[in-house]
């Protein structure tokens, strides 16, 4: 099952650079949201920008499945001049996966 969860937490990951890569250097960029397949599973993002962020900010949202299981991952893009860029990332934790875990 560790493995099943850290292939979720990889494409996950993906799910985040998907995102990135469709604003691309666009610096009014819609905010990117789809479901794609990747190495066996799938990973569903969403964009949005909530209170807080500036105009040159947005929160991804991205969601890996593989095999029954799922996480879920938070990522702050910044648009630096020329491209969006990774700020932070962060795993949303869930009780109910990591009791799976055990």
């Amino acid at each position: 099952s560790q493995a099943f969860h850290d292939e979720a937490r990889q494409i996950s990951n993906a799910g985040v650079k998907f995102a990135i890569g469709d604003v691309g250097g666009n610096s009014s960029a819609s905010l990117p949201s789809s479901t794609v397949s990747v190495n066996g599973g799938s990973a569903s993002y969403v964009a949005d920008r909530p209170a807080g962020l500036s105009g040159t900010q947005m929160r991804v949202t991205s969601t890996g499945t593989y095999n029954g299981f799922q996480v879920t991952m938070i990522a702050i893009l910044q648009y630096n001049g020329a491209k969006w860029t990774l700020q932070r990332i962060y795993q949303q934790p869930d009780a109910t996966e990591y009791s799976r875990l055990s």
